[in-house]
């Protein structure tokens, strides 16, 4: 049988798979820990993520219980008390749901005590979430603000304010009041034309309410 002459290059690929064995050989041990290492820290994570998922779900339905009290509080228009129970839950609950929902909860609270200062500071935490209802909240929140700029003489705010809180939710209900509003303030600036424009928009949007301020558009 003839000598099998090996070329340059199937030698060097020779060369290379006897050293990529005898780094396996030698690292063995090394690579199969490694994997073990990773094979753990993957366990860990999805362990701990579950646990964590788990805790904000058991936190959250532990919120929405503690926030009963602060609408009980509500129903019998005790509005301090029901300022008290949202800001409990937003002390005991701060990273849920339930408790930005708090936050606007003892904002508006306030605002029926005349507290403007604590109105203010829980309806800037307050924040936007997405979905239909919450929209309108988000839309309550930002007038709220508007109210308080208006109690306070900021006429500037306000308009600020009344023109994002009609821009956050375009029910018949909401986006119409704020433009009312935000109408009002444009007006009691001198601003005529933009207050008109207020309340051309509402013509146009809701016609059901267009007799309502088609007196001002004369």
């Amino acid at each position: 049988m003839a000598n099998k002459v090996e070329t340059p290059q199937q030698d060097v690929m020779i060369e290379a798979k006897g050293k990529l064995e005898t780094f396996f050989e030698k690292r063995s041990k090394l690579i199969l820990w490694g994997l073990l290492i990773i094979a753990c820290v993957c366990v860990i994570f999805f362990f701990w993520r579950s646990r964590s998922e788990s805790r904000a779900r058991v936190a959250e339905a532990n919120a929405q219980v503690a926030l009963v009290a602060a609408y009980d509080a509500i129903e019998i228009n005790d509005y301090a008390a029901a300022a008290a129970a949202a800001e409990q839950v937003i002390s005991q609950y701060g990273d849920t749901d339930a408790a930005n929902l708090a936050a606007y909860i003892a904002g508006a609270s306030y605002m029926k005590t005349g507290d403007f200062d604590n109105a203010r500071k829980y309806l800037a935490k307050y924040e936007a979430k997405e979905g239909v209802a919450a929209d309108m909240i988000n839309a309550m929140a930002l007038g709220l603000q508007g109210d308080i700029a208006v109690e306070q003489d900021d006429l500037q705010a306000a308009a600020g304010f009344f023109a994002k809180a009609a821009a956050a939710s375009t029910d018949p209900v909401t986006e119409p009041m704020f433009l009312r509003k935000l109408a009002a303030v444009y007006a009691a600036q001198g601003e005529q034309e933009k207050a008109a424009e207020c309340y051309r928009k509402i013509v146009e949007k809701y016609p059901a309410q267009a007799a309502s301020v088609e007196k001002y558009l004369k």
